[in-house]
C-alpha cells in the first residue's frame, strides 16, 4: 500500500514537472523562436535545473518540437474546422473570421510564432505540416462553394487561393500591427479589443462585398 502511494506520488511529481517545462518551454519559444531561445532560461523559468530540464527532453529540438506541434493542433482545428463543414460560404467566412480573432485574442504569441518558424526553418514546417493533418487547410468544401457562386453569376471569378489570402490579411493584419495601430490611433487595451470585436462583423462584409458582381 505504501509503495502504491509512493509511486503516485512520484508519478504525480513526474507529471508536474513535465507540465512546468512544457509551460516555461512555450513562454520561452514564442517570445523567442527557436534561434532565440536559452535552455538554461527555460530551466530558470520552470525553476528547476538544467540537468533536469534535459532528463525530461534530451536536446532543444525535442522541446521545441513538442511546443510546436501543440501550437499546429492549438491553432489548426478552431481555425480551419469552419471551411471544411456543410454551411453556405457567407456563414463559414463568419465562422472562420470569428474563430480566428478568438483564438488570436486569446493566445497573441502563436501565429507569430509560426510564423517565424516558416522562414527560419522552412524544411522543419513542411515536415511538421505533412505530419500533422491539422497544419493543412482543406479547401475543397470551400473551391466547390465558390465555384458554384462563380457559375451562378453570383460571385467574380476569383480563385479560392485569392480568397484565402485576403481572408487571412484582413484578419491578421490588425494582430501584427496592433502596437503601432493602438500608438498612432491612441487607443488602450480595451478600446482595441473592441475594435476586434467590431472587425468579426467587419470582415466578412468586406470579403463578400469584394465577391460579388
Amino acid at each position: 500500500m505504501i509503495n502504491s502511494v509512493v509511486f503516485y506520488q512520484t508519478m504525480n511529481d513526474k507529471s508536474e514537472t513535465e507540465k512546468k517545462i512544457f509551460e516555461a518551454a512555450r513562454d520561452v519559444f514564442h517570445r523567442r523562436g527557436f534561434d532565440g531561445a536559452r535552455m538554461q532560461e527555460i530551466a530558470d523559468k520552470a525553476k528547476i535545473n538544467k540537468a533536469l530540464l534535459h532528463y525530461y527532453y534530451r536536446s532543444k529540438d525535442k522541446l521545441f518540437e513538442a511546443v510546436f506541434r501543440e501550437a499546429l493542433k492549438r491553432i489548426g482545428p478552431i481555425m480551419f474546422e469552419a471551411l471544411d463543414r456543410e454551411v453556405p460560404l457567407e456563414k463559414k467566412l463568419k465562422m472562420f473570421v470569428s474563430n480566428y480573432i478568438d483564438l488570436v485574442t486569446k493566445h497573441p504569441f502563436i501565429p507569430g510564432f509560426i510564423m517565424h518558424e516558416m522562414h527560419t526553418n522552412k524544411t522543419r514546417f513542411k515536415t511538421f505540416l505533412k505530419e500533422n493533418k491539422h497544419g493543412i487547410i482543406k479547401l475543397n468544401k470551400l473551391k466547390s462553394q465558390l465555384k458554384e457562386g462563380i457559375d451562378k453569376g453570383q460571385y467574380k471569378n476569383v480563385s479560392v487561393e485569392q480568397l484565402i489570402i485576403n481572408v487571412f490579411s484582413l484578419c491578421a493584419f490588425p494582430f501584427a500591427a496592433r502596437p503601432v495601430f493602438q500608438t498612432v490611433l491612441d487607443i488602450d487595451d480595451a478600446g482595441y479589443r473592441k475594435v476586434l470585436e467590431e472587425r468579426k462583423k467587419l470582415i466578412p462584409e468586406i470579403i463578400l462585398m469584394s465577391l460579388k458582381k
